[in-house]
């Protein structure tokens, strides 16, 4: 029952199922007559539907328009052995005209007419209310003079917000706490008050089909300010009508969804008059309307908003909640004292006190530094290596190097250090170069910067060239994830000062705040139990692949060998960086980000296109079950968003990327159709709705071989890791054969496409077409993703310079001809940068992309495919 209907009755509804059930002990009997009843009431609608989308929409949309009466007087009928036959006749909305659900039909005048309910209207929501109320000065014209204009009270004023569609009010509610006054202003003729309302006016259950003629009208929310102070009669201060709906269509019907903006509208006087209907909608710029009452609020969609209260919280939970072992970054606490800071030329100690967050592709670490812009050229560098008791992931360093001042006379102001992580790479074994950073060591008066400083490690070698390196060299190159190194600059002391604690907030950590793809990383290497425990179980690791037999006492030297230049380094052999795009191996919890940026070489002039893409997974992962939330299985997604401003040929998608969690397998792919619907739109004659779609041949909008533009697969993984980057694939013609895909399930995709061309099994798109697919770790959000390596090795399988030809071609069509030609001359002419124009696109984006959506999930039921 739950499943059932709670998502799909509304809420009267439900709290009336519940309220039997309950009283009832739970009888199964009871529960059957409402399924039942329910089913029966929408008889008319099952039966005008003929296709799953249809039948799919009845479920989801008619049964929360049922009204509550009629679930009741069904329920009562069935429970006191009335006749089933009965029960579709008490449905008093099969009074009004139905809607017909059946799929467009070629040569009817309604064809692909969009059936969708206009009725239906999305929970909104009122906030951030700023009431400006003018006075006059006091007169004695009314009975209210006394008490409202001399001793005006803020906290007596209420605000009523209500929901109307047509003449009927939907829901209302008035304030419940009382307004606080921000500021008052005093004029020679008038006296201003700003009053705030702190609360939020959400509305969850809009429902205007117990309302006989309003199915066809708009809603709106209707503002009334009233002034009731104690011991007198309320006044109406003013109320306003504000248009806060727009129409929009999803894949399920039409709805009217909220308008999320801010506006200001000026308050009319008085009461609401009778005529409300009548009254049009007004709106003034913000802080225009001064020496008038206004109201300044935020209308938002309730279903948002709460999702961003979500994130919000679970963002704050990962700071402190129980996905951290500890807190991932600390502030500084500026009641910290330091010392006095010694002048250049003073001795003063470096501490190197420990690394954060090493990535999973590096082993056993040691710190290098180096000064810069210094009086000497012989300085070696300072190295230091962790204490093998300390955590791998964290290691801790005791390393105090003391600067006399002999070296320190040697400096000035522009003197910096250049500190350097290295390590042995987890995959290949090699010395490399885990990243970089840098300090001043003076700040601008010649004083020692003394503290603790966290410092971001960034990726890339940092060389001399025609000019000499300076701080500022690092600024450009990418930010190693999650690792920073923790140093201390302060004077010389006899005895080491041992380091602080991190939660203590003694470091400067500003400039090494996690962003949100960090917190996340972070949050799974402390959850992550097969890393390493310690440096020294770490160290021992790298022995047993080595196969080294090495003393308990001579692990610390194997470690300092293993970490030194020498013997490792060559001209042939350069220092190496490590693969920043295997910093983080693949959790299934975090996923596989996938994002289909373009196609190109398609013939498909005249058609609205889009992308299906679908996990199929590899031979060792074939059998695994699908996870309860909906994980590792044949997971499936629509790339809708087309821009239209690029090629008919090459179209151009701008969707988010989509998070699919697959099993790793190194034989998972992702397969990607690309389809073209052939279809025409004509745009409403009024111009302020939706158009229709109707089918350019046979009887019905469907996905047929021609619609089959291209199709290609993608590997998903490189060994543990997920294979990011851009991945350019070529495109072939028809469907992939079954012996296809049964060969990538336990070979390279590469091989088995190759073998599929030598054997003409498969068939390239004879415009040498392809596709771009963005892939990288679920763990980085869109706006943190590492710039993608560019991957055309699948373009190999035959000539690459001709799909990189193909791709560089400019012929063709813009993709928003297919708007352009739908319209008059007069709005042609204004191109495409009109608002005529905007406004039409988007109602073509909108009908298109929900008759694309229905025809693919029918064909997905049709094949034996789960719904999108």
């Amino acid at each position: 029952m739950g499943e059932g209907f709670v998502g799909v009755l509304n809420l009267p509804a439900v709290l009336l199922i519940w309220d039997q059930l309950f009283m009832k002990d739970w009888s199964l009997h009871v529960m059957q007559n409402f399924c039942v009843s329910i089913l029966l009431l929408l008889k008319d609608s099952f039966m005008a539907a003929d296709d799953y989308p249809a039948v799919r929409q009845v479920f989801l949309s008619s049964a929360s328009q049922l009204l509550t009466a009629d679930i009741q007087r069904a329920w009562i009928h069935l429970q006191q052995g009335g006749l089933p036959a009965d029960v579709p006749g008490l449905n008093r909305l099969n009074q009004r005209p139905l809607v017909d659900l059946s799929p467009p039909r070629h040569g009817s005048a309604e064809a692909g007419k969009m059936c969708l309910d206009p009725g239906e209207i999305s929970p909104t929501g009122v906030k951030d209310i700023l009431l400006t109320v003018v006075l006059p000065v006091p007169r004695a014209e009314t009975r209210h003079s006394e008490s409202l204009f001399k001793k005006f009270d803020p906290s007596a004023v209420k605000l009523t917000v209500s929901v109307f569609c047509g003449p009927e009010i939907l829901r209302s509610k008035t304030s419940s706490f009382s307004s606080s006054l921000l500021r008052k202003t005093q004029g020679k003729t008038e006296t201003g008050f700003t009053l705030q309302f702190s609360e939020s006016f959400a509305f969850d259950s809009l429902d205007p089909t117990a309302f006989v003629g309003v199915q066809d009208a708009k809603p709106y929310i209707l503002l009334k300010v009233t002034y009731s102070p104690k011991g007198t009669d309320s006044l109406a201060l003013g109320w306003q009508k504000v248009d806060v709906f727009q129409q929009e269509t999803t894949g399920s019907g039409m709805i009217w969804a909220p308008r999320e903006f801010s506006p200001c509208v000026p308050l009319n006087p008085g009461e609401v008059p009778d005529a409300i209907m009548e009254c049009p909608f007004r709106e003034l710029p913000k802080y225009f309307a001064e020496g008038r009452s206004t109201i300044q609020l935020t209308v938002y969609d309730v279903a948002n908003e709460r999702r961003r209260l979500q994130s919000h919280r679970l963002r704050e939970e990962r700071l402190q909640g129980p996905s951290f072992l500890y807190a991932p970054w600390v502030p500084h606490d500026p009641s910290i004292m330091l010392p006095n800071p010694p002048r250049i030329s003073q001795p003063f100690d470096l501490y190197i006190d420990a690394l954060h967050y090493i990535p999973d592709n590096a082993t056993i670490t040691k710190v290098t530094g180096h000064f810069r812009n210094t009086g000497f050229n012989n300085l070696h560098p300072f190295v230091a290596f962790p204490v093998l008791e300390s955590p791998s992931r964290n290691p801790e360093f005791q390393y105090r190097a003391a600067i006399d001042e002999g070296i320190s006379s040697g400096m000035d102001i522009n003197t910096w250090l250049l500190f350097q992580v290295h390590t042995v790479d987890m995959d290949s074994g090699d010395l490399v170069l885990l990243g970089s950073c840098v300090i001043h060591i003076f700040n601008a008066e010649g004083e020692l910067n003394v503290g603790g400083f966290q410092l971001k490690l960034r990726a890339g070698l940092l060389e001399d060239g025609p000019s000499p390196l300076t701080p500022s060299s690092l600024n450009h190159h990418t930010v190693i994830p999650c690792c920073t190194l923790f140093i201390r600059l302060l004077p010389h002391a006899q005895v080491p000062v041992p380091p602080p604690s991190y939660l203590a907030g003694y470091y400067f950590t500003d400039g090494a705040k996690p962003n949100s793809s960090e917190l996340e990383i972070i949050s799974s290497f402390q959850k992550e139990s097969s890393f390493p425990n310690l440096v020294l179980d770490m160290a021992l690791q790298l022995m047993n692949k080595e196969q080294s037999r090495v003393l308990p006492d001579q692990l610390k030297a194997w470690c300092v060998e293993k970490l030194s230049e020498r013997g490792h380094l060559s001209p042939q052999h350069p220092l190496k960086c490590i693969d920043i795009h295997r910093a983080v191996c693949y959790r299934q919890e975090a996923g596989v980000r996938v994002r289909i940026k373009q196609a190109f070489g398609l013939k498909a002039d005249g058609c609205y296109v889009n992308a299906l893409a679908r996990i199929l997974k590899g031979a060792a992962s074939m059998q695994l079950p699908e996870l309860p939330q909906r994980w590792g299985g044949e997971e499936t997604f629509l790339v809708q968003q087309l821009d239209f401003s690029s090629l008919q040929r090459s179209p151009k998608w701008i969707d988010p990327s989509v998070v699919l969690h697959p099993y790793l397998d190194d034989h998972t792919v992702l397969l990607v159709q690309i389809y073209g619907l052939d279809a025409i739109y004509t745009p409403d004659p009024s111009g302020q709705r939706a158009g229709t779609v109707a089918p350019r041949f046979g009887q019905a909008i469907e996905l047929n071989e021609q619609s089959q533009l291209g199709w290609t697969v993608l590997p998903l993984f490189d060994r543990n890791c997920v294979g990011s980057g851009v991945h350019n694939t070529p495109l072939f013609q028809g469907v992939p054969s079954p012996e296809f895909l049964q060969g990538i399930t336990t070979r390279p995709v590469k091989d088995v496409m190759s073998e599929g061309l030598q054997k003409k099994r498969l068939r390239l798109l004879a415009t040498y077409g392809s596709l771009v697919t963005e892939v990288w770790d679920g763990h980085y959000f869109d706006n943190d993703q590492q710039e993608l390596p560019v991957l055309n090795d699948l373009l190999s399988v035959d000539k690459t310079r001709k799909f990189l030809a193909a791709r560089a071609s400019k012929r063709g069509k813009e993709m928003s001809q297919l708007v352009l030609k739908t319209l008059d001359k007069k709005t042609k002419k204004l191109g495409c940068t009109s608002l005529e124009y905007l406004q039409q696109e988007h109602f073509y984006k909108q009908t298109m992309g929900a008759v694309f959506y229905n025809v693919v999930e029918t064909a997905l039921m049709n094949a034996g495919y789960g719904p999108l």
